[in-house]
C-alpha cells in the first residue's frame, strides 16, 4: 500500500511539474519578441536539462563533466532573459514596462492645417479625434477657437463650447476656461458684449460662491465700466458737433 502510495505521488509531482514547464514554454514563445527563436531555445534546451537529470546516472563520474558543458550551454542560450527578468521590475518603474500606453487624441495633423489656412479640413480632422475621445477638453476648445478665430463662425463656436460644457465629468477649471474662452472670442472676433456677458453668467450659475463665480462677477463689472466709458465718449462728439453748428 505505501508503495503504490508513493508511486502515485511520484506520478503526481511528475505531471504537475510537466504541466508547469509545458505552461513556461507556451508563455515565453508566446510572449518573445521572435517566437520562432525561442522554440528553438527550448528545443535545444529540454535534451539538456534532461541529460543534467540522468548524466551521472547514464556515465557515474564523467557526467559531472556533462553536467558542466550542458550548463555553460544553457547559461548562454537563457542568461539575457534571466538578467531582463530581474532588471526589467527596476526598469518598469520608470518606462512604464509592457504596460501599452494610453490612448489619446492627436491635434498635431489638424493644427499643421491650421497654420497652412485649411480650416475646414482642420475642424473635420477634429471632429474625427472627438468621435474617438469625444470628452478630450484641449479638442473642443481647439475646434471653438479656429470655428471663431480662422472662420469667422462664432454660433459654431459657441455651439461645441456648450456642447463641451454639457457633458458630465469635466474639472470645474476646465469649465470655466471654456467659457473665458468663449467670452473672448465673442469680444474680439464678435464684439458682442452682451453674448460675453452671457459666458461669464454662466459660470456664475454653474459655480456660484466660488473664486470662479467672483472672477466672472469682476469681468462683468469691467464690461459694464468699458459700456459707460463708451457712452460718455459719444455723447461728448455729439456735444462738439453741436458747439460746431452754431458757430
Amino acid at each position: 500500500m505505501n508503495l503504490t502510495w508513493e508511486f502515485l505521488r511520484g506520478i503526481f509531482v511528475i505531471l504537475v511539474f510537466a504541466a508547469l514547464v509545458l505552461w513556461l514554454i507556451i508563455y515565453t514563445i508566446k510572449n518573445a519578441e521572435d517566437a520562432g527563436r525561442m522554440a528553438v531555445k527550448w528545443a535545444i534546451s529540454l535534451p539538456l536539462i534532461a541529460l543534467i537529470v540522468f548524466s551521472v546516472r547514464l556515465f557515474g563520474a564523467p557526467g559531472i563533466f556533462v553536467i558542466v558543458i550542458c550548463a555553460i550551454v544553457l547559461s548562454i542560450l537563457w542568461t539575457p532573459h534571466l538578467g531582463g527578468l530581474f532588471v526589467k521590475p527596476l526598469t518598469s518603474a520608470f518606462d512604464g514596462g509592457d504596460i501599452p500606453p494610453e490612448p489619446r487624441p492627436a491635434y498635431s495633423t489638424a493644427i499643421s492645417k491650421q497654420k497652412q489656412g485649411r480650416y475646414v479640413e482642420a475642424v473635420a480632422d477634429i471632429r474625427t479625434q472627438l468621435d474617438h475621445f469625444p470628452n478630450d477638453p484641449e479638442g473642443h476648445l481647439l475646434l471653438g477657437e479656429i470655428l471663431a478665430q480662422n472662420l469667422n463662425d462664432l454660433p459654431g463656436a459657441e455651439l461645441a463650447i456648450d456642447h463641451f460644457v454639457a457633458q458630465p465629468g469635466h474639472a470645474p477649471q476646465n469649465i470655466v476656461f471654456a467659457l473665458y474662452s468663449l467670452a473672448d472670442w465673442h469680444l474680439s472676433f464678435g464684439n458682442d458684449r452682451e453674448a460675453a456677458r452671457r459666458s461669464f453668467q454662466r459660470i456664475i450659475d454653474l459655480f456660484p460662491d466660488s473664486e470662479f463665480s467672483l472672477g466672472a462677477a469682476q469681468r462683468i463689472a469691467h464690461l459694464g465700466a468699458a459700456e459707460m466709458d463708451q457712452t460718455k465718449k459719444l455723447n461728448v462728439v455729439e456735444g462738439r458737433r453741436k458747439l460746431g453748428m452754431g458757430k
